[in-house]
């Protein structure tokens, strides 16, 4: 087996031990791997403190088997000013997807940042996005549970714990 071999086309002799020989030619073409980044994505239900957030992406191939180590650079670029970068490797994982996550501020409103991936190949993707300002979110559904009696049930999304709830306005 011979590695690391450039591509282009290769005649190969092979030499039994009785003087025979065989000739073939073969061509080493590279595959070039698709890599796609999704959107943003916030994947904790509670944020992990009251000025950051939690976002991540996914990285998937849609020809081959991805190529680790994946090594990623977010450099985000606040309305405070100035630009920062936040670095990380994933040395092993799934052949098919991996999740790059990373905790970042949150400012006062949304602010840019890209991300930059390079896999073991060193090929290089990336991506641009906003980290929003405003992800609270509260789902709050109600039911009926007997005999006119209601209830409200609150699941909060991107809060940070514990959680308190306000009536501020309620029937007498």
């Amino acid at each position: 087996q011979f590695s690391n071999l450039s591509e282009g086309v290769y005649r190969i002799r092979v030499y039994d031990n009785c003087g025979e020989a065989f000739v073939q030619t073969r061509t080493i073409f590279r595959e070039e791997i698709n890599l796609e980044i999704s959107n943003i994505l916030y994947p904790n239900e509670n944020l992990p403190s009251c000025n950051s957030v939690t976002i991540m992406h996914t990285v998937t191939s849609s020809n081959l088997s991805l190529k680790y180590p994946l090594q990623y650079k977010f450099t985000t670029y606040p309305p405070s000013g100035g630009s920062f970068e936040y670095t990380g490797t994933i040395n092993s994982g799934s052949n098919s997807y991996a999740d790059i996550s990373q905790v970042l501020p949150v400012e006062s409103q949304d602010y840019p940042y890209d991300l930059k991936v390079i896999d073991g190949c060193d090929n290089e993707y990336s991506v641009s996005d906003q980290i929003n300002s405003n992800i609270m979110q509260a789902l709050v559904g109600s039911s009926s549970a007997s005999c006119d009696k209601y209830y409200l049930t609150i699941n909060p999304i991107n809060f940070v714990p514990p959680y308190t709830v306000n009536f501020i306005n309620a029937p007498a």
